[in-house]
C-alpha cells in the first residue's frame, strides 16, 4: 500500500514505484489494464478485492505494468469512459462480495493524458468476505506472493475472529446500558424511563480507529427530541445535551472517538394513580426522525458500513403502553416484566430511504412485551402512520 493519503497520490508517487523497483505483495497489486467485464474478468476482480480485505487491506492499481511482480512502467489505462467503468466495478463489489467490503478509489492523471485508477481496500473487520458471483462461493486471502484460496482452517479462524468481534460489540452495549441503568453517566438523566440508541460502525472495534469528532458542527448533533442544546468536548469525544448542570438532562448524544454514537432520551414514562405508562408513540416518533440524521453524521466521519443499530429501554418494568385505542376493549394488556429491554440489533449498510424498515422489527419487540403483535405507528413497509 502506498504510504500516502489516497487523494494526495500523484504521478510522481507512481513513478517512484518503478524507480525503486517496488514489488507486489501482501498489500499491493499492479494491473496493466482494467478488468474485462466478462465472467472471468469479474471473478478475477472480486478475488483481488476480497483477498486484500480478508488480509490487511491495500492498494489495487490499474495502469502499471509489472515484470515478475515488480513495477516496470506507469502506462495508464486505455482512453475509455473511466467513470462508467468505476461505477460498474463499484456495483460489482457491492453485489459480488458478502459481507460488503469498504473501499475508496481515485483516478490519477498522467502527463500523457491517460490515468491510473487506484482502489484502496480497507481491512475487513467482519471477515471473511466471500465471493458470491455466478455460482462461485469462495474465500481468498493474500501473502507476500499474492492472493490464494483460503483453506478450511483459515476460513474457520476468520469466522471465529468475526464472532469475537460480535462479542466485543455486544459487550460494549451491555456495559454502557448497565452504567446508564445505574446513573453512572456524565450527566444525570431526568424523568422516568429511558430509551438508548447505539449506532456502532464495524470499524469502531479496530483499536486504531480515531475520528476528529470535535470538528463536527454542533448543529449536526441534535439530541433526540430536542430543539435547543449545548455541546462539550470530553474524555470520550464530543457530546451534545439538552439542559445539564444540577438540573440534569433529558437527552444527550455522546459521539465517541471511534465513531460510535450513544443517544439517550429520558422522561419517556410517567406514573399516575400508581400505574406506570410508557409514552411509546413519543419516543418511536423521535427515533424515526433521529436515525437518518445520526447515520448521516457517522457517514460524514467516514465511519464504515455496516453499522449496527441497538435500541434499549431502561427503567421500564411494570410499564403499560400509552397508545392510540386501536385494540378491542376486551384485550388484556400485559405489563413489561423486565427493567431493561435490550432488543436484537439491526445491520445497516447505508443511509436507509425508509428508516422505519430498520426500526419496525425493534419497535415491535416492545409491543410484543405488552401482548400486542406490532407497533401501530409504522405500517409493514416502515411508513410512519402514527399521530
Amino acid at each position: 500500500m502506498l504510504n500516502k493519503k489516497l487523494t494526495d497520490i500523484t504521478e510522481t508517487d507512481l513513478n517512484e514505484l518503478v524507480t525503486n523497483s517496488v514489488a507486489e505483495g501482501k498489500t499491493l497489486e499492479y494491473k496493466q489494464e482494467l478488468p474485462k467485464l466478462n465472467d472471468a474478468g469479474k471473478r478475477e476482480f472480486l478475488r483481488d478485492m476480497s483477498s486484500l480485505a480478508n488480509t490487511s487491506g491495500g492498494d489495487l492499481i490499474y495502469g502499471i505494468k509489472e515484470l515478475e511482480g515488480i513495477a516496470s512502467e506507469v502506462c495508464g489505462i486505455n482512453d475509455i469512459n473511466q467513470e462508467d467503468a468505476i461505477l460498474q466495478l463499484e456495483s460489482l463489489t457491492r453485489d459480488g462480495l458478502n459481507p460488503r467490503i469498504r473501499q475508496h478509489n481515485q483516478l490519477v492523471k498522467l502527463t500523457s493524458g491517460k490515468k491510473v485508477l487506484i482502489f484502496r481496500i480497507e481491512k475487513g473487520w467482519n471477515c471473511p468476505h466471500c465471493i458470491i458471483f455466478s455460482g462461485l462461493r469462495d474465500f481468498y486471502a493474500r501473502d507476500t506472493k499474492g492472493k490464494y484460496r483460503m483453506d478450511v482452517d483459515e476460513i474457520r479462524s476468520a469466522f471465529n475472529l468475526s464472532s469475537t468481534l460480535a462479542d466485543k460489540i455486544q459487550n460494549f452495549v451491555v456495559d454502557r446500558i448497565s452504567q446508564i441503568a445505574t446513573d453512572q453517566t456524565a450527566l444525570q438523566i431526568i424523568g422516568e424511563g429511558r430509551v438508548v440508541l447505539h449506532l456502532i460502525p464495524i470499524d469502531a472495534m479496530n483499536p486504531l480507529t480515531e475520528k476528529q469528532v470535535w470538528e463536527i458542527p454542533p448543529d449536526k448533533m441534535r439530541p433526540i427530541g430536542c430543539s435547543g442544546w449545548s455541546d462539550v468536548i470530553n474524555f470520550e469525544g464530543f457530546m451534545t445535551y439538552a439542559g445539564g448542570g444540577d438540573d440534569g438532562t433529558r437527552s444527550y448524544i455522546q459521539l465517541y472517538r471511534n465513531g460510535i454514537i450513544e443517544a439517550v432520551l429520558g422522561d419517556i414514562a410517567f406514573t399516575q394513580d400508581g400505574k406506570k405508562s410508557l409514552n411509546v408513540s413519543y419516543y418511536e416518533s423521535e427515533l424515526f426522525k433521529s436515525l437518518p440524521e445520526l447515520l448521516t453524521l457517522q457517514k460524514s466521519l467516514d465511519a464504515g458500513f455496516p453499522i449496527y443499530v441497538f435500541i434499549t429501554l431502561v427503567d421500564c418494568e411494570k410499564c403499560s403502553l400509552l397508545h392510540r385505542q386501536t385494540f378491542p376493549s376486551l384485550r388484556k394488556e400485559s405489563l413489561i416484566s423486565k427493567n431493561i429491554l435490550l432488543m436484537p440489533n439491526r445491520e445497516v449498510n447505508g443511509i436507509p430511504a425508509r428508516p422505519g424498515k430498520i426500526l419496525k422489527p425493534i419497535f415491535d419487540r416492545v409491543w410484543n412485551a405488552c401482548g400486542f403483535k406490532a407497533t401501530t405507528n409504522l405500517d409493514d413497509e416502515g411508513n410512519w402512520i402514527g399521530d
